[in-house]
């Protein structure tokens, strides 16, 4: 009897057990996942309880949230069409996307490292608010880069090459995110089917995703950067120049354009000739010889 009840204890322990590393593990160390997946519903509607913080650019907001008459208190509110592709959008019916759901938790208040204000919205009775998040676009570059496209379907992207910083980021065609942030379920919902028909992609920013197109050719300036910075090449450095070649560990073979010899066909060429003709061969060979670190 008394083993019985040993099993039976060590079982009921060994449940418990399991509980308490379940709910400890689900409440400390998935708690911010939890917060930010998109498909979690409640966090999203509790999100509206809360001012939501804006997003910046050059101290201005380019989305922001103003009181509203209804159930949900705040509605999320977009400046200009031109950021869309940036801020996605915030909607009590499909979710966030963009700069709203990658810095949800910082946008929402329920940051971890917002813990000091939860903490001094708790003494206060002060309802929590969301952080501001300020991006590293130039407002002159992203209009200057809106501009350009025009009626034009593609994208615009201007780094800093200094610090990486995003200065413009555009994608076209574009939405007008104020359509999906609505809290009428119909017309938000309407307005988002008539986007995802589009054939144009309007709600895919293709800067960073849909059906990219790999570098290609324009890779040659990283390559022959590297080159001339590492000290080992010049302008005038030479490079052979066969039709074809196989790279390595793989049966795969590179072609110039012309399937030929690149150029008038010599056995040579130098960097710069290379470069201004786009000779596919010598640029392999080149970044072999130069390695990925120096790349």
């Amino acid at each position: 009897m008394i083993r019985e009840l040993k099993r039976v204890s060590l079982v009921v322990a060994t449940m418990f057990l399991a509980l308490f590393i379940s709910a400890s593990t689900i409440q400390a160390v998935e708690n911010q996942s939890l917060t930010d997946d998109p498909r979690n519903v409640r966090s999203l509607y509790e999100a509206y309880k809360t001012l939501r913080g804006p997003i910046l650019v050059d101290g201005k907001p380019i989305a922001s949230s103003v009181e509203s008459d209804d159930a949900y208190r705040y509605l999320r509110v977009y400046d200009n069409p031109m950021y869309s592709a940036i801020t996605g959008y915030f909607s009590v019916f499909r979710g966030a996307t963009g700069v709203e759901a990658a810095l949800n938790s910082y946008l929402s208040g329920q940051s971890s490292s917002q813990f000091f204000e939860k903490f001094n919205a708790v003494l206060s009775g002060n309802p929590v608010s969301g952080a501001a998040v300020e991006l590293t676009i130039d407002p002159l570059m992203q209009q200057a880069a809106w501009d350009a496209l025009g009626d034009l379907q593609g994208s615009v992207v201007a780094l800093d090459p200094t610090t990486g910083n995003i200065l413009a980021m555009v994608s076209k065609s574009g939405f007008d995110a104020n359509e999906l942030a609505g809290h009428d379920n119909q017309v938000v919902a309407d307005n988002y089917e008539k986007l995802e028909i589009d054939p144009t992609k309007p709600l895919i920013n293709k800067t960073i995703s849909g059906d990219l197109y790999h570098p290609g050719s324009v890779f040659k300036l990283v390559v022959a950067a590297a080159a001339l910075e590492s000290g080992l090449y010049t302008n005038e450095s030479v490079l052979q120049n066969p039709s074809s070649i196989r790279l390595p560990n793989s049966t795969a073979e590179v072609f110039n354009a012309t399937e030929r010899a690149c150029g008038a066909g010599g056995a040579t060429v130098t960097l710069l000739e290379a470069m201004s003709l786009s000779c596919n061969i010598p640029f392999v060979e080149l970044g072999l010889a130069l390695g990925q670190d120096r790349i």
